[in-house]
């Protein structure tokens, strides 16, 4: 499993789980954390360099993302491609829809554009994290917002 140094790893615990299950219904939408995180499953944390608090989230072996606290701003999920594919039909917020031409394009790391976001959840702020659908929902990538989502 590509995890990142120095691999302190340990099984989260139930208030850990928790934890994460919330921040991530509170960025894209409800249900999100436990479509995510199902129960009955062994989570893993790895600790890793941040200004506070930086968990990369692994499920069956998969990297589904990383839990960050950070003084003054809160906590935040930064979603990798697993963790957004897991969660995908229930996204209701931090979401942009890309126009199909666009999507060769983003997947061989080309910058989302507005020219090519056909749609996007109006409460998306700069900086905010989002995930890129294409148009029957499948998980395209996911990053941060350098525009608003009523641009």
């Amino acid at each position: 499993m590509n995890i990142t140094p120095p691999g302190d790893y340990r099984p989260a615990f139930p208030h850990d789980i928790e934890r994460i299950r919330i921040t991530i219904d509170e960025k894209y939408g409800s249900g999100t954390g436990l479509a995510m995180i199902p129960e009955g499953n062994l989570v893993v944390l790895n600790k890793s360099p941040g200004v506070d608090i930086l968990d990369e989230v692994i499920l069956q072996g998969q990297v589904l993302g990383t839990h960050v606290f950070e003084p003054g701003k809160g906590w935040r999920f930064i979603c990798r491609i697993e963790g957004a594919r897991r969660m995908a039909s229930l996204i209701s917020r931090n979401w942009a829809i890309v126009d199909d031409g666009a999507i060769p394009f983003i997947r061989k790391g080309a910058s989302t554009m507005a020219v090519g976001v056909l749609d996007a959840d109006p409460q998306i702020k700069i900086n905010d994290e989002v995930v890129v659908l294409s148009r029957n929902r499948e998980i395209i990538s996911s990053g941060r917002a350098r525009m608003t989502g009523q641009q």
